[in-house]
Order: C-alpha cells, then structure tokens, then sequence
C-alpha cells in the first residue's frame, strides 16, 4: 500500500465522528447563545405558544440546548451512522435494558428521549463499523489485500442491509416510511460501502496470480 495515501480503515472512523461532533457543537453554541440572547442576565426565559406554556430558569439552559442540538441532528447523524444499532443492542444486553434500548436516566424514557440520545451517541457506537467499512473501501481501490474471511463478512452485511432494505420497503406503510426518511438514507450510504467488499473479492478472483516475490524463479528447461 502507498505511504502516500492514508488508509481508509484509519480515516473513516476518526473523520466521521469528529465530523458529526464538531456539527453538534456548532448547533449546541448557536442554541446557546440564542437563549441567552433572548433573556436579561439572571432571568427565566417564558415560552408561550399554542403547545407550550413553560417557565426555564437560567440553569437549565444548558441541558436545554443539549437536548434540542440532538434533537435537530438525530436524523442526519443516524442515517450516517446507521449500522450504530447494532452497538446500541449490545450495549442494551450488557446494561440489562434489552428489549428496551438503553439510556442515560436523565434522557428521559419516551421515545422521543431515544431519539435525542441517539443523535449524540451513536457517532461513537458506529466508530468499529466505519474501520471496518474503511477495510473494504481499502480493498476496493488496491490499496490493502484482505483475506477472504473478511471479504466473506463485508459480503455477507451488504447482503444483510439488501435485504432488509428490500423487507422494509414491503412491509413499512407509505405514511410512516415518509417520518422515517433518515432510515432509507442509511441504506444509500451503507450498502455501497459494503459493496465495495463482493466488489473487491470478485475482482481478486478473477485477477491472475501474481508470483510470490520470495519464492526464487524456476530454471528454465532447455528444449
């Protein structure tokens, strides 16, 4: 592999979190600052409309912005991000929370509060899916050869994200698959990622052999 391309398998899964992070913050500073902006310094900020009718004293601002910074960029994040549910069970199993995904009390329990929790978790739950994904991308462009049981697991999950994809567009009702169009982006991301792995394994399979350059040359015969 040429020093002078960086591996995929390293980038991606250092990139795409700092990346969503740095959005979150950037969306958390402007939050922030807006509801500091609309109040006099040591005053509650009153929020009245026709669904709300609530007081927040100043010292709640900060998990306010929080919450409403994650809930403004849960969809894009979890549509980057989506093969993050897989950690998210896991993480369920292992805090004893399954089926009921996990997270912190003080997100709440509605599923809303999932939804809030997500879009600040799930870049750091998707962190070995990228390294993995980076893998393949690697492969696909020559830059790593894998072996075959990797190749077979990258082919196998774009199978897998086919698949669902294709049950999902059968069984989910047009109203709600409109609500969830974030769920549709993860797939146009992920399964080409995939791909790239029954795409380097084919590719490699019908490349010839190249010789092993520390087997020595066989004489050649004289006729």
């Amino acid at each position: 592999m040429s020093q002078r391309h960086p591996s995929f398998a390293l980038l991606l899964p250092i990139a795409i979190p700092v990346l969503c992070f740095t959005v979150l913050s950037a969306i958390f500073t402007a939050n922030y600052l807006e509801l500091n902006g609309r109040v006099k310094k040591g005053q509650a900020l009153w929020i009245h409309n026709k669904q709300v009718n609530v007081t927040i004293p100043r010292d709640a601002f900060l998990h306010m912005s929080i919450m409403r910074t994650a809930w403004i960029a849960s969809r894009p994040i979890q549509s980057i991000n989506f093969p993050a549910m897989a950690t998210e069970l896991a993480v369920s199993g292992i805090m004893r929370t399954f089926p009921d995904s996990y997270r912190p009390k003080s997100f709440g329990s509605l599923p809303d509060d999932l939804f809030v929790w997500r879009g600040i978790i799930f870049p750091a739950y998707c962190i070995p899916f990228w390294w993995f994904a980076g893998y393949g991308v690697d492969a696909a462009l020559k830059r790593r050869q894998l072996r075959w049981p990797i190749l077979l697991l990258g082919t196998v999950l774009c199978a897998f994200f086919i698949f669902i994809a294709i049950g999902l567009s059968f069984t989910v009702p047009y109203d709600k698959s409109e609500s969830n169009a974030f769920v549709w982006w993860g797939f146009a991301v992920w399964i080409p990622l995939q791909a790239t792995f029954p795409f380097a394994w084919l590719r490699k399979k019908r490349s010839p052999k190249q010789p092993d350059p520390a087997l020595p040359e066989a004489p050649a015969t004289q006729a």
